[in-house]
């Protein structure tokens, strides 16, 4: 039978490692919640650092299932709690003797955590990025391991397989008891990544419009749908790497589909952010953002841009040279033809257009979108997308009037749309 140092020193000290990072978690989903809904700016983090935490934030290895790794070190930290007050309280029972084994299971979920920690820590710092939670969650990952490894030492023999499974259930029913909550109301904060087919208009991130502000001309290059006469005019600023994006790239697609190319149009603006293309990226937080944007340029040029660019964003995880060019080759494009497009200097300047005209627009995050010359950053829901069009007098130009009853707004007789390249002035 396995047996542990005497004394309730350890124990205790877990206890407390444990509550420093329930708390450490607890803030860091609540930033991670912030920087997405005001696009970084209002963040704790931001406070502290140049980045942000972008890379903390919007990384794909600081998260599992699109929910941030804090949320789900919260449900460990919480269920390692519940198993050392148990053992405390109870473990020198004969008939709860299984929690002698629980010492050597936090040491290997501590080491476990300790090697995540590494290699998190690692993609931070390739992002020149550093994030003041995660390294207090390091500090508890790593005090914990030690902790842990005191608190059985000498017993570090090997425990009995039964004892190591009960003790490993009671855990994991401990953290889903706290997971369930925690991400619950993380869903209804943040957008968690769907499914490629799944239209996002139900609950998902957005930050409130700005107030209408000029824009500067569009180049008739842009990628476009819908007749240029439309009253409403939608422009998408996009990085077809960024899982937000993807989500506000089929919320545009859903509403145009209801609405019609006769009364909206559609525009797309690339703003990859990779500083390997993107001057104004200080970090290159989607590697292969540029080359995707790259490739939908000369899907563009093919007149095959919204077939790709749905394709590219259901795939924003695969966008290596030779998946873009499968994406062409199963859209019928010449894949000989689409990679001279991709090394082209032509493709390079079309790029950096996009990029100088996200910037004279004062583009900062992705997903940006310009609904008649009113600006929001983040992802809108379909149905607050809506009444932003509303909002922005498109009802006074005949749009969708099934919208402006749904609203409950009157048609007036007339507007006057200020914005340059916008909906045309209408009567």
């Amino acid at each position: 039978m396995m047996t542990t140092r005497r004394g309730w020193w350890w124990p205790l000290l877990v206890l407390a490692l444990s509550g420093v990072g329930l708390m450490v978690a607890a803030l860091s989903t609540q930033d991670h919640v912030t920087y997405v809904t005001s696009g970084g700016g209002k963040s704790f983090c931001a406070a502290l650092t140049d980045t942000a935490c972008q890379g903390a934030h919007s990384n794909a290895a600081a998260e599992i299932g699109g929910v941030p790794i804090s949320l789900l070190g919260l449900s460990f930290y919480f269920g390692a709690a519940v198993l050392t007050l148990l053992a405390l309280l109870v473990g020198r029972r004969e008939s709860y003797g299984f929690l002698r084994a629980w010492p050597a299971l936090l040491s290997m979920a501590a080491a476990a955590g300790v090697g995540y920690s590494v290699f998190l820590a690692s993609v931070l710092i390739a992002e020149n990025d550093w994030c003041p939670f995660c390294v207090a969650m390091y500090g508890v990952n790593g005090g914990l391991l030690l902790v842990s490894l005191s608190w059985a030492w000498p017993g570090l023999r090997r425990p009995s397989i039964p004892s190591l499974a009960l003790c490993a259930g009671t855990l994991i029913l401990a953290m889903v008891a706290a997971a369930m909550p925690a991400v619950a109301w993380y869903g209804t904060k943040v957008d968690v990544p769907m499914a490629a087919d799944t239209v996002a208009n139900d609950k998902v991130v957005f930050d409130s419009g700005t107030r209408r502000f000029q824009l500067p001309p569009l180049p008739d290059s842009l990628p476009s749908k819908g007749l240029s006469a439309a009253p409403a005019t939608i422009i998408e600023f996009s990085d077809f790497e960024c899982r937000y994006c993807a989500t506000m790239h089929r919320v545009i697609s859903t509403l145009f589909a209801q609405v019609g190319a006769e009364r909206l149009r559609v525009r797309f603006v690339n703003f990859p952010l990779d500083n390997a293309c993107n001057c104004y990226v200080s970090v290159c937080v989607h590697e292969t953002a540029c080359l995707a944007a790259r490739a939908a340029i000369c899907a563009q040029r093919a007149d095959r841009f919204w077939e790709y660019a749905d394709v590219s964003f259901a795939n924003r995880r695969k966008h290596r040279r030779e998946d873009l060019l499968g994406y062409a080759r199963d859209l019928g494009l010449d894949p000989a033809a689409f990679g001279d497009c991709l090394d082209s200097d032509e493709t390079t300047r079309t790029l950096q257009e996009d990029i100088e005209l996200a910037h004279r627009v004062g583009v900062k995050a992705t997903p940006t979108v310009v609904v008649n010359g009113v600006k929001f950053e983040g992802i809108m829901p379909l149905d607050r997308l809506q009444e932003s069009l509303d909002r922005s007098e498109v009802c006074a130009c005949d749009l969708a009037a099934e919208f402006c009853e749904r609203h409950g707004n009157e048609k007036p007789s007339s507007c006057e749309l200020e914005v340059v390249g916008g909906p045309p002035a209408c009567r």
